[in-house]
């Protein structure tokens, strides 16, 4: 499965592969123009799970979810008011509620299936603030924390992890364009700068 913003439309459609590409069944309307989009699978309940991550026309950030039931809106959902509206209150169904989203906000997303049946997914994004911040769900949606400060508007970030998220690596361009790596070997409790440092601003002057 390949999630795509379908070239001139606010759609996310799908591309499958069985052995040969076909569309598939999402058409996901009101997606924001540019929006970062990101996918993560995992294994629960004897289950393949999907979960799509995409920013809205209103700026919030939403979750779309797939099992054996198809495609369905999930609860993860910060919305971009600092008052959310009523219809937006009754989607947050009790889940956080973050605030203010940047448009365009660079998403990632990991998930993995936890040894006591469980799962877990993480959801990396930019606040207001220009931190990467992370929301963690584990039955539940928690706040945001801070991973990383200072990565500057209009810049991206990609995260990936192993050990059912014990190790997990954080690429990110600083604000002068420097693709650098965090990481963490406690799943995320503390982070450290690795050794990666690739490019910046004067590579291109």
């Amino acid at each position: 499965m390949k999630p795509l913003e379908e070239p001139d439309s606010l759609v996310i459609g799908e591309l499958c592969n069985d052995g040969h590409w076909f569309k598939g069944e999402l058409r996901l309307s009101g997606a924001l123009d540019g929006t970062s989009i990101a996918a993560t699978t995992y294994n629960w309940s004897n289950q393949t799970q999907f979960r799509l991550y995409y920013q809205a026309e209103n700026l919030s950030l939403r979750e779309h979810c797939h099992d054996n039931k198809g495609w369905y809106p999930g609860q993860f959902i910060s919305a971009h008011q600092s008052n959310p509206s009523e219809r937006d209150r009754n989607f947050l169904k009790g889940e956080w509620n973050p605030g203010r989203v940047q448009g365009r906000n660079p998403i990632s997303a990991v998930a993995f299936a936890l040894d006591d049946g469980g799962a877990e997914i993480r959801v990396y994004w930019r606040n207001l603030q220009d931190e990467i911040v992370t929301n963690t769900n584990t039955g539940s949606w928690g706040p945001a924390t801070k991973v990383i400060e200072g990565i500057g508007s209009g810049f991206q970030f990609t995260a990936l992890q192993w050990e059912q998220g014990k190790h997990v690596r954080l690429y990110y361009q600083n604000s002068a364009g420097v693709v650098l790596e965090r990481c963490s070997g406690d799943s995320g409790k503390t982070w450290n700068t690795g050794s990666l440092e690739v490019g910046g601003l004067a590579e291109h002057a």
